[in-house]
C-alpha cells in the first residue's frame, strides 16, 4: 500500500477519497466499495420505513446514477437496478390482504 498517495488525499482535504483509497487498496475492488455503500443506505431506509419499496426505489435511482456517472462500475449498477425492479415486482405480486 502506498501511504504517500493516501496521505495526499488527507492533505487536500479529500477525506472520502482517502477512505476509498484505503478500502480499494485493502480489498482491490471498487464495485465492492460502492455496493456496500448502496446496500448500507438501503438497509437504513428499510429500518426507518419497514417497507421494501423505499430501498428498491433507492437501488433503482443509485443504479441509474452509477450507470451514467461511473461507467467503471456498470456491472454493479445493472445489478442494483435489477434488484430494485425485482423487489418492486415481488411486492406487487405478494400483496397480501387481511380478511
Amino acid at each position: 500500500m502506498d501511504i504517500n498517495a493516501i496521505l495526499q488525499h488527507f492533505y487536500e482535504g479529500d477525506f472520502f477519497g482517502a477512505f476509498q483509497a484505503i478500502y480499494i487498496n485493502s480489498f482491490g475492488s471498487i464495485d465492492l466499495f460502492y455496493g456496500l455503500m448502496a446496500f448500507g443506505l438501503a438497509m437504513v431506509f428499510y429500518i426507518r420505513t419497514k417497507s421494501i419499496v423505499v430501498p428498491c426505489i433507492a437501488w433503482i435511482l443509485l443504479g441509474s446514477l452509477y450507470i451514467v456517472a461511473m461507467p467503471l462500475i456498470s456491472l454493479l449498477a445493472v445489478l442494483l437496478v435489477s434488484f430494485g425492479v425485482a423487489g418492486l415486482l415481488f411486492r406487487l405480486y405478494t400483496n397480501v390482504r387481511s380478511p
